[in-house]
């Protein structure tokens, strides 16, 4: 029986859970999701975090979903995390910062791509 006998296929998880998110969502969290899902199903592994990206880039390309807008980097704050910072701490350079939240929007849930 293959993997997915038992689950959703990839694309149809998508479309389902950006309705369910109200219209929008990261890769990040459908990825997770998609993870819990399998899991519930009795499926260990079923889909790697590079094939999830190919999905995200097909359904951009034909159109399924578009990209919406990106969040702001956001930056370690040790205050938030309940960390006390030493009165001459300076924040090192961060010439790498880390890559913000794409989130993406779902055009048409109704479109027979969507498998």
């Amino acid at each position: 029986m293959p993997v997915r006998a038992r689950a959703k296929p990839p694309g149809e998880f998508m479309r389902d859970h950006m309705v369910a998110a109200g219209g929008m969502d990261y890769p990040q969290s459908m990825y997770k999701a998609y993870k819990e899902h399998l899991k519930s199903m009795g499926l260990e592994d079923g889909c790697s975090r590079a094939s999830w990206s190919r999905y995200i880039w097909l359904a951009n390309r034909i159109g399924l979903i578009k990209f919406d807008h990106a969040e702001a980097p956001a930056y370690w704050n040790a205050i938030a995390d309940g960390v006390e910072v030493p009165a001459n701490y300076v924040r090192e350079s961060r010439p790498q910062a880390p890559s913000p939240r794409h989130y993406y929007r779902i055009l048409d849930q109704n479109d027979p791509r969507w498998i």
